[in-house]
């Protein structure tokens, strides 16, 4: 597990890094520098002994005898602490300090060596080898003696000197560094501490800003060199939970807006991954759990929606019918749009099977009203051009002409009725006034009225509903209803046949029963029986007068009173029309 260091560590460690470095750099610089200035000094200094040695050459006389001449340099030599040379002006060496008299004779001719030519061509000469005499690195200058007639003195001091003193400054400099790198340690030591109280404030201030524990007026750093950037902290904080601020608002702002839409919203990304789905959407589709995150192919497996998702961003808002096959089938309206400012799309999805509902039964409705009223309307007129053609003036048929225009006058104005009663009930213009009521009272009266009917029909009715039988109902509304289904009884039961009405209670509930023993109605019919202008068998209706309005007045009639209207088979043959209301 590794050393993990603090603010104040790191500081420390950046800081001491630099002047170690600093000082190694600077360091050897120096010391390259001082090693060209010494060698340019010892140059120097050899020219000028050179010169100084070849003066004195020049003035003591020797007649070019190597034995004195050598006996000179030996001892300019000694004296001076560096090797001397003399040579003659064809390079054989007259004398040395460094070798003896005998060495002097096997010594090689020097007019070759580079600083030899050079004294004799320029004046000067110069140069460094290693010496195989010595053993050693030398530098070596030379000038002549005189006018050069008289030979040449070289000067010659090993390298090696250079590199002692040059040692002797290192072990100077060595020390003189680690006396400055602990001074240093210790002034970065203090300067990374105060450094990293600072900054820890700093830090600490700004993950508090990130956190949402900022508070306004808050005084950070008081050092004037971290001022500007507390304060550019603490505007940066100020904007920034001011827009959190706007952002949360904004925010609650669409969370409300989509739960409160009916309509489902799916937001994808160019992933096609959902971002953002409302609660219309998780009905509308079924989920019961979210899936944000998820594909949006792997939720709505619907070809033609997939292909529009998937299709180019740069197309616009599109809308597209398609049936959805949850537990019901629905029809859903959706519209796929792009996002503006980045990739992705979003889907407002509408369930229009309702709307589809009602838009078909209001073609159906149109059809067939318009269907109703053009029969008894076109008899009527039929009837009587045929009256004005003269069948007016045969007694016998106009009068069933005249019987023909009454009856589907009639059964126009029926239908007529029956439309406005169900277009004011649809429209909430009936008004409904709850009131207990008593059911038996009102079938007493309407039997009443419906006499020469079951005369006619030799029909037996029976209202065996108690005495003491209350719901709740509007009277006027109850009574219609129980007019339509009496005079449907009457109407579909055959000659000498028996219709009962009675009630039971069932908790808080009363069930009004019209049963007769008619012929029935076939399964197949049962469930569209309530629907406007929807007939068992369309001419034998016609034939009776029905206008195919009377059980959906039933349905609406009851609906409006909170009650519920059934329709049952009975036996052992017939029909059960069960009406229910709250008892009163």
């Amino acid at each position: 597990m590794g050393l993990k260091l603090g603010i104040r560590g790191k500081l420390f460690l950046v800081s001491f890094a630099i002047i170690l470095f600093v000082g190694l750099v600077s360091g050897i610089y120096l010391q390259n520098r001082l090693i060209d200035w010494y060698e340019t000094r010892l140059v120097e200094n050899l020219t000028g002994e050179a010169r100084a040695v070849a003066e004195f050459l020049s003035t003591e006389p020797h007649d070019n005898d190597p034995v004195v001449i050598d006996d000179l340099a030996d001892r300019l030599g000694s004296s001076l602490d560096i090797r001397i040379t003399v040579i003659s002006e064809d390079g054989v060496v007259l004398g040395d300090s460094e070798i003896t008299p005998e060495q002097l004779a096997e010594t090689e001719n020097h007019s070759d060596r580079p600083e030899f030519t050079e004294a004799v061509g320029t004046g000067f000469g110069l140069s460094r080898r290693y010496s195989t005499t010595l053993r050693d690195e030398l530098i070596y200058v030379a000038v002549p003696i005189g006018d050069g007639s008289d030979g040449v003195v070289r000067i010659a001091r090993p390298l090696s000197e250079v590199g002692h003193a040059v040692k002797r400054l290192q072990g100077i400099l060595l020390v003189a560094g680690l006396v400055g790198l602990v001074i240093a340690g210790i002034i970065s030591i203090l300067a990374s501490y105060y450094m990293s109280g600072t900054l820890k404030k700093l830090i600490n201030f700004a993950k508090d800003v990130s956190e949402g524990k900022y508070e306004p007026g808050q005084d950070v750093i008081q050092q004037p060199e971290f001022a500007g950037l507390a304060g550019s902290i603490t505007r940066l904080a100020e904007d920034l939970e001011k827009t959190m601020g706007e952002l949360a608002t904004e925010r609650d702002h669409l969370n409300a807006v989509l739960k409160g839409m009916e309509d489902g919203v799916v937001a994808v990304n160019d992933m096609q991954v959902i971002t953002l789905i409302n609660p219309a959407a998780m009905e509308l589709l079924e989920l019961k759990h979210t899936v944000v995150g998820q594909k949006i192919f792997d939720v709505i497996r619907i070809p033609v929606l997939v292909d529009l998702i998937a299709g180019d961003d740069e197309q616009g808002p599109t809308t597209i019918e398609f049936d959805y096959p949850g537990l019901i089938v629905y029809r859903i309206l959706a519209t796929v749009a792009p996002f503006s400012a980045k990739a992705g799309r979003v889907i407002v999805m509408r369930d229009v099977t309702e709307v589809k509902r009602l838009e078909q039964s209001r073609r159906e409705f149109f059809a067939n009203a318009s269907h109703e009223l053009r029969t008894p309307v076109g008899i009527i007129r039929a009837n009587t051009e045929t009256l004005l053609e003269g069948a007016m003036n045969e007694p016998e048929s106009a009068e069933n002409f005249i019987d023909g225009i009454n009856r589907n006058s009639l059964r126009l104005t029926n239908l007529l009725n029956d439309l406005l009663q169900i277009s004011k009930i649809e429209a909430g213009k009936f008004r409904i006034e709850p009131k207990p009521v008593d059911p038996g009272e009102i079938t007493a009266r309407i039997l009443e009225t419906m006499d020469h009917m079951v005369a006619k029909k030799r029909t037996a009715i029976r209202n065996d509903i108690p005495t003491d039988t209350r719901v709740l109902a509007d009277e006027k509304a109850l009574e219609e209803v129980l007019v339509n289904l009496i005079d449907n009884a009457i109407k579909y039961t055959q000659d000498n046949g028996s219709i009962v009405v009675d009630s039971v209670r069932e908790g808080n509930k009363t069930h009004i029963r019209v049963i007769d023993d008619g012929p029935g109605i076939p399964p197949i019919h049962r469930d569209r029986i309530f629907e406007r202008f929807y007939r068992i068998d369309p001419g034998r209706s016609s034939d009776m007068g029905g206008t195919g309005l009377g059980l959906a007045i039933v349905k609406h009639l009851m609906s409006a009173m909170g009650g519920t209207v059934s329709y049952h088979p009975a036996q052992p043959h017939g029909s059960m029309f069960t009406i229910t209301l709250d008892s009163a």
